[in-house]
């Protein structure tokens, strides 16, 4: 779990800094950058999914939050082949900026509470 969960939040950090320095309405129109997000969005939930869900037992929020998560690949993934972005993928976008933080804080504790088990 030690070398995991650095890595983990690692990418979550970066994910919610390229996404945060998007003008969404205006950046996702262009093709380029919407493959980018795909991009970034499905590094993100292969670590989350198969790097911190198997280092340590989710919790249900972690698991709706990893939900979210794919359900908002699925979503880009369409729009990346329609060439253009939608409405619904504009609103689970806005929804998943604001549970990067969430869930970078649900890491910490469970990361700070392994560290107290191992003492």
């Amino acid at each position: 779990m030690d070398n995991i969960f650095p890595v983990v939040q690692k990418n979550f950090m970066e994910l919610s800094l390229f996404l945060s320095g998007l003008d969404l309405y205006k950046d996702l129109q262009k093709q380029h950058v919407l493959e980018d997000v795909y991009a970034s969005l499905l590094k993100a939930y292969t670590l989350f999914d198969e790097g911190l869900c198997e280092a340590v037992p989710v919790c249900n929020k972690c698991n709706k939050n990893k939900d979210q998560l794919q359900k908002l690949v699925g979503i880009i993934d369409k729009c990346v082949a329609d060439e253009k972005i939608t409405d619904e993928a504009f609103a689970a976008l806005h929804e998943f900026l604001d549970i990067i933080p969430q869930v970078l804080f649900e890491m910490k504790m469970i990361y700070l509470g392994s560290l107290s088990k191992t003492s």
